[in-house]
């Protein structure tokens, strides 16, 4: 460079105007390519009579990156590669299907990241779904305000410490040949959740907003009138609490972020919230999901049943082998199990064990799952004002698996007269007796109420003991009596009965006997006859919405 040069006042990289460089001459218009809702590429946008909307969507979408400041123009350093990116199309819709609005975003191509080099830290939480159904479960007792927000590109508020470039995306490159060097998250980058997690964090601290050990997901805010929750799940907020505490918590997390605030939620996560602080209820479901998945899977006509298999009903590994989709329609059944139906928890855990070689027979049983679903598509749960407290119940079914002789772990927490957090799983090892299958499954129970316990303990300063009911004497006697398993046939689950034992000495759980009619957790272990199947899915607090 020489003198001349030196003295010239050094140009910005960066471009002041907004960086709209789309070219439409750069792409055909093909107007015989196919229309759907949501298009694949940009050529396929550009070809549609929608292709203005989609266009503004675009345009919005690199001015929010702009404005945020997202990335600048730069010459790409030769030692430095720059990542692609695509558009990803949108439509976004309300609870009853019509269109809110055109969404277009721009994500990187995460997967040519390599790491030390474009990424390090990459672990993000996600918010649990018991978590959810326990803070519902607390707004319907103290009829609790319950508001919804959503974070405007949220994961462009992520700083990056790496140093990341980027090729401008189709239609707007630099005619310079410049790329963008990124100093935010932008979707797709592998840390672009983890980035998104630690701004959201420390940004909550600020305005006094905790997050909890046990779901870091869960920010809790103490002021002088009692606690007020907000449950994060990527950009969705839900915050839970007193009308007047709410109110001032939308304000100062809309001072940090750029937000949407959607006030009472009748959708959150795809799970229908049903609200009324008149009555004291609040019902948790997902009708028009399984609705939708009856029609996917040609079953929306089908006949339906009293129960999703009949009583005792095993499945066998053997059969005619078929081509229908077994695993999707298995998974959308999981989906639906986890989420606010442990009705089909146990039905769904036996059709999980053959998504690996299914046979003529497993296909049947998913479609009486479905016949099931279809006469209780508006089924869900209902927590109450006066439903009451924590109560957890364990069961087993000794042996039940045909294949392997194992056992089938159940348990099942209410909360508010609803089911909070629920579990049906077949043990790893095989139990030789009675007594030890329900050891075990009393264990893993255990597990769980802990775990409930430390939540509650962040969101209510409560440390009280969580009784837990299980229907088995000598089960019962092991957890209580120190020296009951020293000179049985025992000794070799002694570490599973001494944990057990040890947390019921401490106080942490209160261990106490059920008759086994009783025993709501039995419908996670087998197949039940319809009356007795109805009365336990009853005692869950499962009922239809009104």
């Amino acid at each position: 460079m020489n003198q001349e040069e030196n003295n010239q006042p050094r140009r910005s990289r960066r471009v002041t105007a907004a960086p709209y460089r789309y070219d439409p001459a750069a792409y055909v218009h093909t107007a015989t390519e196919a229309l759907t809702d949501e298009p694949k590429t940009l050529r396929e946008v550009l070809a549609r009579p929608d292709a203005e909307l989609w266009q503004q969507a675009m345009k919005e979408e690199l001015s929010a990156l702009w404005e945020k400041g997202v990335y600048e123009w730069v010459e790409q350093p030769v030692h430095k590669r720059a990542l692609s990116a695509k558009w990803v199309f949108k439509v976004k819709r309300d609870e009853k299907g019509a269109i809110e609005k055109y969404k277009a975003r721009l994500v990187a191509k995460g997967f040519l990241q390599k790491p030390g080099i474009d990424y390090d830290e990459v672990y993000a939480p996600a918010s649990s779904l018991v978590t959810l159904r326990l803070l519902l479960s607390i707004a319907a007792e103290r009829s609790y305000d319950v508001q919804q927000l959503d974070v405007k590109t949220a994961f462009l508020n992520g700083d990056l410490t790496e140093e990341i470039y980027l090729q401008p995306p189709d239609g707007f490159e630099d005619s310079e040949g410049k790329v963008w060097r990124l100093h935010k998250a932008l979707y797709g980058l592998k840390q672009a959740a983890q980035a998104w997690h630690e701004k959201l964090k420390t940004s909550f601290a600020t305005i006094g907003l905790k997050a909890s050990e046990a779901d870091p997901c869960l920010f809790i805010d103490t002021p002088g009138g009692g606690k007020t929750y907000v449950l994060v799940h990527v950009d969705d907020a839900l915050i839970v609490g007193p009308e007047a505490a709410v109110g001032s918590i939308k304000r100062r997390i809309a001072s940090l972020f750029d937000v949407r605030d959607l006030g009472a939620p009748t959708l959150f996560l795809g799970l229908e919230i049903v609200h009324n602080k008149c009555t004291g209820t609040l019902w948790l479901g997902q009708s028009k999901y399984t609705a939708n998945k009856l029609k996917q899977f040609g079953m929306e006509d089908c006949k339906p049943r009293s129960t999703p298999l009949h009583a005792n009903q095993q499945l066998a590994a053997e059969g005619e082998k078929i081509t229908a989709p077994f695993s999707e329609a298995v998974g959308s059944l999981l989906y639906l199990a986890v989420c606010t139906r442990p009705d089909i928890a146990h039905s769904v855990s036996m059709l999980s064990r053959f998504v690996g070689d299914p046979k003529k027979t497993h296909w049947q049983a998913v479609k009486g799952v479905f016949r099931y679903l279809q006469g209780t598509i508006n089924l869900g749960l209902m927590y109450r004002k006066d439903g009451g407290g924590l109560v957890g119940f364990s069961d087993s079914d000794y042996a039940g698996d045909l294949m392997k002789r194992r056992s089938t772990s159940g348990y099942v927490f209410l909360k508010s007269g609803a089911a909070i957090l629920w579990g049906s799983k077949l043990q790893a090892t095989v139990a030789v007796s009675t007594c030890e299958a329900e050891l075990i499954a009393g264990t893993r129970a255990i597990k769980e109420a802990l775990w409930l316990r430390k939540l509650l303990g962040d969101m209510e300063d409560v440390y009280s003991t969580i009784p837990l009911l299980i229907d088995n004497q000598s089960a019962l006697t092991l957890v209580k009596n120190p020296a009951a398993g020293a000179q049985t046939r025992m000794k070799h689950v002694d570490v599973q009965y001494n944990f057990a034992r040890h947390r019921v000495i401490t106080g942490e759980i209160d261990a106490q006997y059920v008759r086994t009619e009783d025993m709501l957790a039995d419908v996670f272990t087998k197949q039940l006859a319809g009356p007795m199947y109805r009365k336990h899915r009853d005692n869950m607090g499962m009922t239809f919405k009104k």
